[in-house]
């Protein structure tokens, strides 16, 4: 999980962008989604254009070097996480 980590960070260091953004791993259109502070998991998947036959099977925040998961059924249900700039949401489906 760290050369993930690692290699999402270097992926987003090297992408040219005009704020803060947050990287959104995994099958999507866009990996890159600009970060506003009312950033959730659920905006930035909708944001990024989620590509996967179903629903995403596990969602996973990488925040400052912590992976955090979150439970792909409670997100549905309305239980929404917020993020930070930076932040990375690995999606799989």
């Amino acid at each position: 999980m760290a050369g993930q980590q690692q290699g999402m960070l270097q992926a987003q260091q090297s992408q040219p962008h005009a704020g803060p953004t947050i990287t959104v791993a995994g099958p999507v259109k866009y990996t890159q989604v600009p970060w506003t502070d009312q950033m959730t998991v659920a905006r930035a998947i909708i944001a990024a254009e989620y590509l996967g036959p179903g629903d995403p099977r596990e969602i996973l925040i990488l925040h400052n070097g912590q992976a955090i998961s979150v439970d792909p059924k409670r997100l549905l249900n309305g239980e929404d996480v917020p993020l930070q700039a930076g932040d990375v949401v690995q999606l799989k489906p």
